[in-house]
């Protein structure tokens, strides 16, 4: 996943769009991986630990990844000079290591168009120092983030995921 994050990342020209792809690149692999998919939905116990409370290596990975990208988006000037570099690196990470294993409630995270323009709007920086108040909006009155095309919720993970099957644990019975 690492190298197929990296190859993105030099696709994309500019702080935030690299930043979006490598979520919308992250998400995808995780959602389109057989196994990955398999052992979220029959073997949880033996993933989810390393994506959570044992999650430290994996972020710690995607800061290294992505602190470069954010320290050059500092010095272009395209993010605020205020934004610490390792927060914003890890809340990205942290952002992509949810949409793996959560479902979304406001996007449909196999449909990278949508996942795109989902992430694309929490990463709108621009929004935080050139807003009105109160609406959340560009100085026009307009988002500066065009909404994607409207396509109906589906699955292109192959086989069951944690997103469309629930997890169901036998309960063990008390020794006689």
């Amino acid at each position: 996943m690492r190298r197929a994050v990296s190859v993105e990342l030099a696709r994309h020209e500019g702080a935030v769009p690299k930043l979006v792809e490598a979520v919308v690149c992250a998400v995808g692999y995780a959602r389109r991986h057989p196994l990955f998919q398999r052992l979220l939905t029959w073997e949880p116990q033996v993933v989810l630990p390393s994506l959570t409370t044992g999650a430290q290596p994996v972020l710690r990975g995607a800061i290294e990844l992505l602190d470069p990208v954010v320290d050059a988006g500092r010095a272009a000037g395209e993010l605020p000079p205020g934004v610490d570099p390792a927060v914003l690196a890890e809340c990205t990470a942290r952002l992509a290591l949810s949409l793996m294993v959560t479902p979304s409630l406001a996007v449909d995270a196999d449909d990278p168009d949508a996942l795109r323009h989902f992430v694309a709007q929490l990463f709108d920086l621009r929004c935080s120092s050139h807003s009105v108040p109160g609406d959340g909006r560009s100085p026009g009155g307009r988002s500066p983030i065009p909404s994607p095309p409207r396509s109906p919720r589906k699955s292109s993970a192959p086989g069951p995921t944690l997103a469309t099957k629930p997890v169901t644990r036998k309960r063990r019975s008390a020794p006689s």
